[in-house]
């Protein structure tokens, strides 16, 4: 029996060495005072999260052959609804359930100007963006591509 050929792909990072002299710390970046939380706010319709403000603001970039396999936000301590915005081209969203990557799940379409909030016991649910449909933008927007601004309380 003949073996069907597998393409592997390996990833290299370059080490860079950086020494205190060459790279000197950057300043501490603020945000501006209650943006993401009142953005956040502004989403669910009431009064800024219990575990704090929406102090985290994630940008994700999809260009036409983007995917974003089915992950979970778990990484915060707060357990606030996240907040998600979509501008940009049309994709499709994968909502998934929060035991597993696998099915059930169900195929949103969002476009331009969509707000998707996710909280309660669906916080934890795997989601991701198979699928992302390429000049589907406003052509007001003036962009290429995909931008989704995610909103989340660190609980820090």
């Amino acid at each position: 029996m003949a073996l069907a050929p597998v393409r592997v792909r390996t990833h290299r990072r370059r080490r860079r060495r950086r020494t205190r002299e060459a790279l000197p710390r950057p300043a501490r970046r603020t945000r501006p005072p209650g943006v993401t939380d009142t953005l956040g706010a502004e989403a669910l319709g009431t009064e800024p999260a219990a575990d704090g403000p929406y102090d985290i603001a994630l940008i994700n970039f999809y260009d036409a052959d983007a995917r974003m396999g089915m992950h979970r936000d778990a990484d915060e301590k707060s357990r606030a609804p996240v907040v998600s915005l979509s501008l940009g081209d049309t994709c499709v969203f994968r909502f998934g359930n929060p035991g597993s990557r696998t099915r059930p799940w169900t195929d949103v379409e969002l476009r331009s100007g969509d707000l998707f909030v996710f909280g309660g016991p669906s916080r934890l649910a795997y989601h991701g963006v198979p699928r992302v449909h390429p000049g589907t933008a406003p052509p007001e927007l003036g962009l290429t591509g995909r931008l989704n601004i995610t909103l989340r309380v660190s609980g820090l």
